[in-house]
């Protein structure tokens, strides 16, 4: 079977999943699924007219190997050798890399790291942030451009029909009306995250070794708490940035209670934030709250039978705080109690990041010239957004969503 086959045959059964299977046939036959059919690059799995610039993976929580291969060292025995490289630009060093050829900074961009070393920095960022283990990752090796472009299933209205389709109950030999199901494209361009650090030249030195888990954790580090802080916090604007949670319009907020107290959390908040959750999404979330809410968490119980015995709603088992049920992590990038969104309910699989391999590196040692410190920074391409555009209407009840807040309390 072609390659080409085998990849038109792969989205059909992406389709089939968000649409249902007795009215996969009659999709077949519209304009809607003629236009995903074009050959046009980045259609979720690459191209289907011959063009293979793009071929993204996609994973949950999967290690860089898994995502972009297993990566080259490109001859280098560590980290600190491409470092003192591209600090003395030595030739010997630097020819052997790759040169990013931003558009922005031209010549000037800086060396993309041995793909080796950039999946241990990728590695290091997962083990350390909150989001993109849970979200739905896709990726581009190197050389594969730098944009993503994602079809999608416009299902926000269950009031009537799912996604467009309607149902019928039917005798044989009866007319049928044509579905016009509606599907979109959701566009990931990946945008640059830079850090930058200084280490002084002894260092660099002294213990090429020491170099490359230092200066690797402190890039991951640096770089994973802005990831977080994008899609957790207000930072996250989509100009040039991932897009925040908060920030999107697929989001719904829970009101407090009239007689609520500032600055507290009561049981009615929790239980109204899991009734707004999607029922496609309640298996699948995670509560995200600040640690300001620990106190007004720590007496989240109510009684149970006539005796004294209390059921504590906001529990510890194996080491994962659990809140009905459901993990809970504690997060700076959360605001603090009273503030709006101190309390969350996410589905982070409703969340879709285009990460690259690409990390580039780029020196400068005058600044520090006086204190014989040398200035790196570390760039990766990274963007993300809610898969959906806006709440879910359902067939009865109150809007819901992947992603419920609580309010100002």
């Amino acid at each position: 079977m072609a390659l080409t086959e085998k990849a038109r045959m792969a989205v059909e059964e992406i389709v089939r999943r968000e649409l249902t299977d007795h009215n996969f046939g009659n999709f077949k036959n519209t304009d809607a699924y003629r236009e995903l059919m074009k050959p046009v690059k980045n259609k979720l799995l690459g191209s289907f007219g011959g063009d293979t610039e793009n071929n993204p993976n996609l994973g949950y929580h999967k290690k860089a190997k898994d995502l972009f291969g297993a990566g080259t060292d490109q001859g280098f025995d560590s980290l600190g050798d491409v470092l003192l490289g591209i600090k003395n630009n030595d030739y010997k060093i630097t020819g052997k890399l790759d040169k990013d050829m931003d558009t922005i900074e031209g010549s000037g961009g800086g060396f993309l790291l041995p793909s080796a070393f950039s999946n241990k920095i990728i590695d290091l960022m997962l083990e350390q942030e909150i989001c993109r283990p849970r979200c739905k990752v896709y990726s581009l090796g190197k050389g594969k451009g730098k944009s993503l472009t994602i079809p999608a299933v416009d299902d926000y209205d269950h009031s009537s029909n799912i996604g467009g389709i309607v149902t019928y109950w039917k005798a044989e030999n009866t007319a049928y009306s044509e579905s016009d199901v509606v599907i979109r494209q959701i566009s990931l361009t990946a945008n640059k995250l830079t850090v930058l650090t200084d280490v002084t030249e002894e260092l660099l030195h002294d213990s090429a070794v020491a170099t490359q888990d230092l200066i690797s954790g402190i890039f991951a580090k640096a770089l994973g708490f802005e990831v977080d802080n994008c899609i957790l916090s207000d930072a996250g604007t989509g100009a040039g940035k991932l897009l925040s949670i908060s920030n999107s319009n697929a989001v719904v907020t829970v009101t407090k209670e009239t007689e609520q107290d500032a600055d507290t959390l009561v049981l009615a908040n929790v239980e109204k934030i899991i009734s707004r959750i999607s029922p496609f999404s309640f298996p699948k979330s995670t509560w995200l709250a600040s640690l300001t809410d620990l106190p007004s968490l720590m007496h989240l119980n109510y009684p149970v039978g006539t005796g004294a015995i209390v059921y504590n709603v906001f529990n510890e088992v194996n080491n994962v705080w659990k809140l009905y049920g459901r993990q809970l992590l504690f997060s700076e990038h959360m605001p603090v109690i009273g503030d709006a969104g101190t309390l969350q309910l996410i589905d982070f699989s409703r969340y879709a990041i285009l990460l690259l391999q690409d990390i580039t590196i780029k020196s400068d040692s005058s600044l520090g010239f006086k204190s014989d410190r040398v200035s790196f920074k570390a760039s990766i391409r990274i963007d993300g957004q809610p898969l959906d555009k806006g709440v879910l209407t359902p067939k009865r009840g109150d809007t819901v969503s992947a992603f419920v807040k609580l309010g100002t309390v």
